[in-house]
């Protein structure tokens, strides 16, 4: 049997298809970016995943918080060093 990396033609006009595959192509798009780090963000009274993009003077940092649905859509926070805890896990899974 033959495998196609293509999807079947009749998958591209689904519309639940093309969510999926626009959010997949984001994500690769975040992993692939060079100087990121996954983080838990302490926003109100929870934690969220984002992204350590840069550590500021005055023990302050930048990170950036994806939005559902979009990942490469969200917002640049400045926050408070201690609201922002590194994880210690690759951007990409290796395979």
């Amino acid at each position: 049997m033959h495998e196609s990396r293509s999807p079947p033609s009749n998958f591209g006009g689904l519309p639940q298809y093309q969510l999926v595959k626009s959010m997949a192509e984001g994500l690769v798009q975040v992993e692939n970016a060079t100087g990121v780090k996954p983080a838990l963000v302490s926003i109100e009274d929870g934690w969220q995943i984002g992204y350590l993009l840069a550590t500021l003077e005055n023990n302050w940092v930048a990170v950036f918080l994806p939005q559902a649905l979009t990942p490469m859509s969200g917002n640049v926070m400045y926050l408070p060093a201690e609201q922002v805890r590194p994880l210690d896990i690759p951007m990409m899974t290796q395979q």
